[in-house]
């Protein structure tokens, strides 16, 4: 008897173990696939991380650590927004996926520098349309077809054409007419960096001889940048060429034909507030300031 129980006792525990073996086999150990198209946008003071998540069914989560502190973004939501961080400064994330039985796979590893952006405005060539200038003289343009140009200030008007060259630049000739002295006319040819429009909260604008950026990112301030301007009339002839370079710090030097250099000094703030700006036309970006001549259109 005794016998036989010994027996019933191993064959009881032999099917425990055998259980057991059968249910650790099935067990999900596969780690899931990592995210794809991994990336960091940099912004003011923050970060944007997006992903492309797994097509695994059992895929379950998004885990995001930063310096030892941890985040779980959960499935079918595509980015993590890291904010109160310090402009400048190098962050290092590190991302895995998770599954719904725990698994993580390995993890990846993506860098970003938050970065205080200028904003920027999509821009055009000049478009036709009437547009007004009101600071001290009141100038009155109106671009039309034909690459027509006019332009009224105080008793004078000018008539003529606005014209793009191959190279992007621009050639306005015009003709000066006097209301006072009809028979006063001065012919002259202005040749410019750029003449374009732009549209923003405000409405839409006219301007022209922006500096345009030539060296450094399309998306921060600091860098260099240059414009031209070269006139022609009866009997005299100039070319004013301007050369900017502003620091990480915000301090810059204007450089003007014929002029002491300017020093100056933009802030953060002046940044945040839209004072200083970007426009892009065709690939090209110009630096708009509060001192640049605006035509606001009708």
């Amino acid at each position: 008897m005794k016998t036989l129980k010994l027996a019933l006792w191993a064959l009881f525990t032999s099917a425990l173990v055998f259980t057991g073996c059968s249910e650790d086999d099935d067990a999900d150990t596969t780690p899931p696939s990592n995210v794809t198209d991994l990336s960091v946008e940099s912004g003011d003071m923050f970060l944007k991380i997006t992903w492309t998540q797994p097509e695994e069914d059992d895929f379950d989560k998004v885990k995001i650590t930063l310096n030892h502190a941890e985040t779980t973004v959960d499935k079918g939501t595509n980015q993590l927004i890291v904010e109160k961080l310090e402009n400048g400064r190098e962050y290092t994330f590190q991302v895995t996926t998770m599954d719904l039985a725990g698994n993580q796979s390995e993890k990846q590893t993506i860098k970003g520098i938050p970065r205080l952006l200028v904003k920027t405005f999509e821009g055009t060539y000049p478009e036709k349309g009437t547009y007004i200038n009101n600071d001290d003289f009141k100038m009155a343009l109106q671009l039309g077809d034909n690459n027509s140009y006019k332009m009224a200030m105080l008793d004078f008007r000018w008539y003529g054409t606005l014209t793009k060259t191959t190279v992007g630049t621009f050639v306005c000739s015009t003709e000066e007419k006097s209301i006072l002295n009809p028979e006063m006319v001065t012919t002259s040819t202005d040749s410019m960096n750029i003449a374009l429009t732009f549209t923003n909260e405000n409405g839409t604008f006219y301007a022209q001889r922006l500096l345009e950026k030539v060296e450094g990112d399309v998306t921060l301030l600091p860098g260099k940048y240059t414009s031209f301007n070269y006139s022609k009339e009866i009997g005299s002839e100039y070319c004013i060429k301007k050369e900017l370079t502003v620091k990480e710090d915000g301090t810059y030097v204007m450089t003007v034909t014929d002029q002491e250099d300017k020093t100056g000094n933009w802030s953060t703030e002046d940044i945040r507030k839209g004072t200083i700006s970007f426009i892009k036309v065709n690939y090209r970006t110009f630096l708009l300031t509060e001192n640049d001549r605006l035509y606001t259109k009708l």
